[in-house]
Parts: C-alpha cells; structure tokens; sequence
C-alpha cells in the first residue's frame, strides 16, 4: 500500500494498493497513517503524518460527529418510544428490560 501526497505540500491525497501514474504534483510514499485526521499533511523531514486542520475546521468536525451520535442514538431509542406512549395513554408500565435496553443504547452515544 502506497501513501500518495502532494510534493510540496505534504497533504494526503489518497491510499492505493495498486500500482498508478503519478501525476507532477504527487509523490507515493510507503508510510501509511493509522490515526483519524480531518486533513491529514505528512512532514518529509520528520518522516510523520500530523493534523493539517484549522481549530475552525476541528471543532465543526466535532459538532458533526456529536450530531451523528445524536442521531443514531434518537433512532436506536424511537423503536422503543411506543412503550412510553402505551404507558401515557393507558398507564401499561414499560418492561424494565426496555428501560435497561434504552440506557445502554444511551451510554453507547455518550
């Protein structure tokens, strides 16, 4: 697997296994990132890979993870909404196993 960057700025461009023409503004590397970047750089002195994003850029990347979060969570819990409705319009109680099952559903988003 090769690491193709621009040359001269040391940004990633992409990852590829398999053998391809480099355009003039690209270099292939054998170094490979394993760690979660918003805008991955690599320093050809160093020989690492780091974090090329602004502060601006992090924080919006953050608030759409936790927007990701909170919309998966929503929808995992609406599946088991309707107990609580039942319970409001007919006083049935909701099933502890229910309740047990929306709090690790929760405490899996957190």
């Amino acid at each position: 697997m090769k690491t193709i960057l621009n040359k001269i700025t040391g940004e990633v461009l992409f990852s590829t296994v398999t053998e391809i023409e480099l355009q003039n503004n690209q270099i292939a590397i054998n170094e490979i990132f394993t760690e979660s970047y918003i805008k991955p750089y690599f320093n050809f002195e160093t020989r690492a890979f780091y974090e090329g994003a602004t502060n601006e850029e992090l924080a919006e990347s953050i608030d759409k993870e936790n927007k990701e979060k909170k919309l998966a969570c929503y929808n995992e819990l609406l599946e088991t909404d309707w107990y609580f409705i039942r319970k409001a319009e007919t006083g049935v109680e909701v099933p502890n196993e229910i309740l047990q099952q929306r709090t690790q559903i929760r405490a899996k988003y957190e």
